[in-house]
C-alpha cells in the first residue's frame, strides 16, 4: 500500500520540523557523522549557523529564507566539511553533506573551509515528500 499526502498534509507535517528546530543551530563538522543521531564524536567544529525561524510552507517545502538564519558566519577552524548537525533543546538531526549533485542531505559547491572564512548558505529547504 502506498501512502500519499496532499499539499496541506505535507505542509502541516513541516510544522513539526519548525517546532523542533526553528531557533536551533546548524553546525558543520569534519569527519564522518556518528552512527546514530546525536551520537558522540570527536570531529572538528567548522562553523555554526543559528536559525531564526523559517519561511512559509508551500507544497511540502519549507525554505530557510533570508532573515531566517544569521548569515554569514565566520569559520571557526580549517578542514573539509564531512557532515552537519541540526540541534535545538535536545532534538537532533545529523545530515550528510556532499558537493553539489553529490546526493547529500545538503550540497555545497566546495567542502573546503579555512578558519576565518565567511560562510553563507544560498539555498536550504526542508522537504516533506508526498509519495
Amino acid at each position: 500500500m502506498v501512502t500519499r499526502l496532499n499539499d496541506s498534509s505535507r505542509d502541516q507535517q513541516l510544522y513539526g520540523v519548525e517546532l523542533n528546530w526553528a531557533y536551533g543551530t546548524f553546525k558543520l563538522y569534519t569527519g564522518t557523522q556518528p552512527g546514530s543521531a546525536g551520537g558522540s564524536h570527536s570531529d572538528t567544529l567548522l562553523a555554526t549557523f543559528t536559525f531564526n525561524g523559517f519561511g512559509a510552507k508551500s507544497s511540502g517545502v519549507m525554505p530557510v529564507t533570508t532573515g531566517a538564519m544569521t548569515l554569514p558566519v565566520t569559520a571557526a577552524a580549517t578542514g573539509t566539511v564531512g557532515w552537519g548537525r541540526i540541534e535545538s533543546a535536545g532534538k537532533i538531526a545529523d545530515l550528510t553533506i556532499t558537493v553539489t549533485s553529490g546526493g547529500g542531505d545538503i550540497e555545497m559547491p566546495d567542502l573546503s573551509v579555512t578558519s576565518g572564512d565567511s560562510i553563507t548558505l544560498s539555498n536550504m529547504n526542508f522537504n516533506q515528500p508526498g509519495a
